[in-house]
């Protein structure tokens, strides 16, 4: 499944600080930009991987329909 988001980087001291504006909750941060763009791809994996899980989980055996959509905001 293909996912677009936006990654927002600000230096703070030393380090460099992303966030993901779609999910302000996944933050991290690195000694580098790149260190952190590549941290930040990974969290967001972790995060839609365990959001996915919890989700089945939550739902069991029950009949639900799943459907894949697009939307521009």
């Amino acid at each position: 499944m293909h996912y677009q988001f936006t990654g927002v980087f600000r230096q703070v001291g030393s380090v460099w600080v992303g966030t993901v504006e779609e999910m302000p909750h996944v933050t991290c941060q690195a000694a580098s930009l790149e260190e952190t763009r590549e941290m930040l791809k990974g969290a967001i994996r972790e995060t839609v991987r365990g959001n996915r899980t919890e989700l089945l989980r939550q739902i069991g055996s029950t009949s639900v329909i799943r459907e894949n959509f697009e939307l521009s905001v």
